[in-house]
């Protein structure tokens, strides 16, 4: 099960972090990216991206703002031994379409 935490509101900006340190966690997360801005919600799924094997993460601001200026902010920083890969998330209608069709058989 992927490991979620809210943090208050609806809506917004999400980002995509990607090559996480497994030291990290959605608290810690939520801390850091809190700090500057308003964060709705941090989302670490439980599976790692089959193509590199690491561990990414959604981070949802309450602003475009927000979004862009951690962007700004975190894209290329290392951090706990890793460099961090941070841009705007993309999502992809056509699997969410496919998801949501197969729920209806």
């Amino acid at each position: 099960m992927a490991r979620e935490r809210k943090f208050g509101g609806s809506g917004g900006e999400t980002i995509f972090i990607h090559d996480l340190s497994k030291k990290m966690d959605q608290r810690w997360l939520g801390n850091i990216f809190s700090k500057n801005w308003k964060v709705l919600n941090v989302f670490i799924p439980q599976r790692m991206r089959l193509s590199s094997n690491t561990r990414f993460e959604f981070v949802t601001f309450s602003s475009h703002r927000g979004a862009a200026l951690a962007i700004a902010r975190y894209n290329g920083i290392w951090c706990l031994g890793r460099r961090l890969q941070v841009s705007k998330a993309r999502f992809n209608p056509k699997k969410v379409t496919r998801i949501q069709d197969l729920g209806s058989i």
